[in-house]
């Protein structure tokens, strides 16, 4: 299995079009590509909010990260709780 790493680079801007785009629903059960999406995501969140880890990967802080900020228009959400 090839795990998906999300980085600060991967992160879109706010003017990019596709963060005003319509979002598709996911499809449950979730396939392999989309618990990988996500799993992704929420390991994302949670290095952010490791001081060692951000400042060794470069990484912006979050509480949640939406599936459109890395590009992919799937109404998919991980949130850090």
């Amino acid at each position: 299995m090839i795990t998906m790493k999300i980085t600060s680079k991967d992160i879109i801007l706010d003017t990019d079009e596709r963060i005003r785009m319509q979002s598709e629903p996911v499809q449950l059960p979730l396939s392999n590509e989309d618990r990988e999406l996500l799993q992704a995501m929420l390991d994302y969140v949670r290095n952010s909010q490791d001081d060692e880890i951000a400042e060794a990967e470069g990484l912006q802080p979050a509480v949640g990260i939406a599936a459109v900020q890395v590009g992919v228009l799937k109404q998919m959400i991980a949130v850090a709780i």
